[in-house]
């Protein structure tokens, strides 16, 4: 059979990237210049966590499980058990926690 398939998913990662560039724009509402040098990329993020730490003020996030929770906070702790998703360090697995 001759089909096509849509996938919306692609189209919106396309369409809207999940990177450091991007993110600089939508929460600093900026251009985030030299972009993968160390000392820009690690100040855009800074202005990152900062800007999602006003946005996200008080606001509940509820998980897959029902649990509503007020995860964004200035807080580290908060913030790693809300971001944390394995004990990997890399994204290949080389190292763990």
């Amino acid at each position: 059979m001759d089909r096509n398939i849509v996938d919306v998913q692609n189209i919106f990662h396309k369409m809207e990237p999940r990177n450091l560039k991007a993110a600089y724009k939508f929460y600093c509402h900026k251009d985030l210049e030299m972009a993968h040098s160390a000392e820009a990329d690690a100040m855009a993020t800074y202005e990152i966590l900062k800007a999602q730490l006003d946005r996200y003020k008080g606001q509940e996030y509820t998980n897959q499980d029902g649990i509503t929770s007020l995860p964004v906070q200035n807080n580290v702790k908060a913030l790693h058990d809300f971001s944390f998703y394995t004990q990997n360090v890399d994204l290949v697995g080389s190292y763990r926690i």
